[in-house]
């Protein structure tokens, strides 16, 4: 079967409705075909989102989203030693650009050289940021 890219409301959906009818007695395999996904779907599915309720699949999926933007968080070096904490954008040909973690748009995107031929700063390293901790200022 084709990938269709189910959210977390439709997996859990199907789940409950494959449940229902093999509690009515239809064998596993033929719950699967009416349901519209593959036993193997079926299988990863129910390990991924197993007894979970509709709100604990939507916080999951959220969580996993939310993992995949801090992935793209890094921190850059280039030669001249400067460092950059900021959202890789994107990698086209000889040129880096990273974007601001500053949400008011102020502080503009850097842009690096990967081969140093465009007069730009030459990329040296790339660290993946794995978390992020604030200091909250103290509130007199």
């Amino acid at each position: 079967m084709a990938k269709k890219g189910f959210t977390a409301e439709q997996i859990v959906a199907k789940l409950r409705q494959i449940d229902v009818l093999t509690g009515q007695g239809k064998m596993l395999p033929q719950a699967c075909k009416e349901a519209g996904i593959s036993d193997v779907s079926y299988y990863r599915w129910r390990k991924e989102y197993g007894g979970l309720k509709l709100e604990q699949a939507k916080k999951m999926k959220e969580l996993e989203r939310e993992n995949a933007r801090l992935v793209r968080l890094v921190v850059a070096v280039d030669d001249n030693g400067a460092t950059y904490f900021k959202r890789l954008r994107s990698s086209r040909e000889s040129l880096v650009i990273l974007e601001s973690l500053n949400p008011d748009g102020t502080t503009p995107a850097e842009l690096l050289s990967l081969d140093g031929a465009s007069g730009l700063a030459r990329l040296t390293h790339v660290l993946p940021v794995i978390g992020v901790l604030f200091e909250l200022p103290n509130q007199k």
